[in-house]
């Protein structure tokens, strides 16, 4: 795969490298004689369906028993390959291509070994595990040794977690949560006993387990190594994911006051034990918004956000945070007007997330002098102050400015506002470090992270003026942090210009981006170091990308 630039710019800007990216070479792979996919197919007799979408930075399975093709059995394996997925490769700095397709490959294993024997109605297991009050990502976690030992006695070789990942050896910081010595205990059996029973002696660092564990627990019925490992070896020999669901209630009963939502524990990363998730997609039943994982998103608590914080964002948001819940056609209701379609945002972040997949990192060089450094921040021991410190692997710190004066009303419903939720997307997913921030009115506010996406085409981006070089201003630190500066505005300001190049004598390089023509552009590169437009918001989109991701 190849990826061209063809960004309108002051400034030339160099191609992204082309290259053939990590996941399509994983799946080109497990589709032939040996593969994971191929051998999935072979040993069901039944369809396989490969996808490339965000999904927390893994891969995924699901059965998908509404699938139905003449010549073949009802149903379908889907299997999803997080398209950033080298990013969770932390074990190493600096991965080699060959380490990241073993990885990729590795994950696909583990799903292929879903597929064999996990239970296929994902939908009633999860409703049976709410019935027992036992969280979908501890059953998950706890079926994921049961699959991964499968894997290991039915084939005899190793996933080898413990060369990509790095959670394995942060057990000790969590060192009162069963479930952290219980996920220490499946890397190890998979990582470096393949023929043995004995699996985790290496992780205990030869001191006892009884003083370490459920430190809520009178001294009485604190458990020991041996109830531990006893819990161990029942998951891994459970005959079903339902007797997995049983036991799982019963490791709860054991340890009551104890975290039991692996994304709960400190030291395992929140996708921890969040593989694979009820089938459903898009929006559910109960017109709750979904993730790409089929979860609710958070929403907003007006009543957790400083007062501050609150008042900025009803003001943008022209009325009370409260009206967020509305449902959406209650709340263009009362609004008075016909809600942006947010539906394309979804689209927008998965082929942003591909691109950003198919380049390499820029190089980096270590800035000891010049604008690139940020003195007070050196001062106060900052490690960000020195801007080009480290090769960040391919995540990038992304602030993005968005004008909400009234001239941009209609861009803002036509293309801006599902960017915007584009961006807040590849932020959840892990995919960019996102802050976004509203500007107009002579004011601004950050958008919370936890805002669901899809909310952000309810602000009605009517305020009278831009406000860009005094938001700019306010968050100073902000954008002397990050790799990339959008400004989303048609250069059409009107309550003072901002001076680039006071700016880039700070090191930050401001992009100003919009739908629109030449002139557009014109309008843009006199305010901003470098004008970003194109004739559609996909488009620019597509551009934009191109950009963050060859930014040096």
């Amino acid at each position: 795969m190849s990826t061209s630039t063809s960004t309108t710019s002051s400034t030339s800007s160099t191609a992204p490298r082309a290259k053939t990216p990590d996941w399509r070479t994983v799946f080109n792979t497990a589709r032939r004689p040996g593969g994971q996919l191929l051998d999935l197919a072979t040993r069901t007799g039944e369809r396989v369906k490969f996808q490339n979408e965000p999904c927390g930075g893994t891969a995924s399975w699901r059965w998908d028993a509404t699938s139905r093709k003449r010549g073949h059995k009802p149903g379908e394996h889907v299997v999803n390959l997080d398209p950033m997925f080298a990013l969770t490769l932390d074990r190493v700095s600096k991965p080699s291509r060959r380490l990241r397709l073993a990885y990729g490959t590795a994950l696909l294993r583990h799903e292929k070994w879903h597929g064999l024997v996990t239970a296929r109605d994902l939908d009633e297991l999860a409703k049976e595990a709410d019935k027992l009050g036992v969280p979908f990502p501890l059953l998950n976690l706890c079926e994921d040794l049961r699959i991964e030992h499968k894997a290991r006695v039915a084939e005899g070789d190793c996933f080898m977690w413990c060369e990509y990942n790095l959670h394995p050896f942060r057990v000790a910081s969590s060192r009162s949560e069963p479930l952290a010595w219980l996920a220490a205990y499946i890397r190890a059996e998979c990582s470096t006993h393949p023929n043995g029973t004995k699996l985790i002696d290496g992780y205990w660092n030869g001191e006892p387990m009884t003083a370490r564990v459920c430190s809520g627990v009178s001294e009485a019925s604190k458990p020991t190594e041996d109830v531990l490992r006893t819990f161990a070896e029942q998951f891994a020999t459970a005959a079903t994911t339902w007797d997995v669901l049983r036991l799982a209630k019963d490791w709860m009963d054991t340890f009551p006051t104890a975290k039991q939502n692996p994304q709960d524990v400190p030291g395992m990363p929140s996708r921890y034990g969040a593989g694979y998730t009820p089938s459903n997609k898009g929006t559910g039943s109960t017109g709750t918004p979904m993730d790409y994982n089929g979860k609710p998103f958070d929403t907003v608590d007006p009543s957790k956000l400083p007062p501050v914080e609150r008042r900025r964002l009803e003001f943008f948001l022209d009325s009370s945070l409260d009206t967020l819940r509305l449902p959406d056609d209650e709340f263009a209701r009362r609004a008075g007007h016909k809600l942006p379609d947010m539906s394309q945002s979804r689209g927008i972040a998965r082929r942003l997330a591909q691109m950003l997949g198919s380049v390499d990192s820029a190089r980096v060089r270590t800035a000891t002098s010049g604008s690139r450094v940020h003195v007070r921040g050196v001062m106060t021991g900052d490690p960000s102050s020195f801007r080009q410190a480290e090769q960040r692997g391919g995540k990038r710190r992304v602030v993005a400015v968005f004008d909400q004066s009234g001239s941009m009303q209609g861009d803002w419903r036509r293309h801006g506002a599902a960017f915007a939720a584009a961006l807040l997307l590849l932020h959840r997913q892990g995919v960019l470090d996102v802050q976004l921030i509203l500007t107009g009115g002579r004011s601004h506010c950050v958008v919370p992270p936890t805002l669901n996406p899809s909310l952000l085409g309810r602000f009605p981006c009517q305020m009278g003026c831009e406000s860009v070089d005094a938001t700019l201003g306010a968050h100073k630190a902000a954008l002397q942090a990050a790799d990339t500066v959008l400004i989303y505005t048609d250069g059409n300001l009107t309550d003072g210009d901002v001076d680039a190049g006071r700016w880039r004598s700070l090191g930050v390089d401001l992009v100003g981006c919009a739908v629109g023509n030449q002139h557009t552009h014109d309008s843009l590169v006199r305010h901003f170091s470098r004008g970003i437009t194109a004739d559609t918001g996909a488009q620019l989109a597509t551009r934009i990308v191109q950009y963050i991701a060859t930014r040096k």
